[in-house]
């Protein structure tokens, strides 16, 4: 096992620990993190909003906002 902040854990436990950028096509690698983490350890990257996005985002996830709220530990 490994230690962490001075507990016992598993690798599995400590990845639940870590935030991951939703921004993944639709498919195996997106069920993977969904299904290994769970869609609350989820949010939208840095790269969300720059040159790659439409103009006219279609397929925002607003079940991603309180995901945010709490990673960046606002009120």
């Amino acid at each position: 096992m490994a230690t962490f902040l001075g507990t016992e854990s598993t690798f599995a436990e400590d990845l639940k620990l870590l935030w991951f950028d939703s921004h993944l096509e639709e498919g195996p690698a997106h069920d993977l993190v969904v299904s290994t983490v769970g869609s609350d350890r989820m949010v939208f990257g840095t790269n969300f909003g720059g040159w790659d996005t439409p103009t006219v985002v279609t397929d925002f996830d607003r079940g991603l906002t309180p995901n945010a709220i709490q990673l960046l530990r606002l009120p």
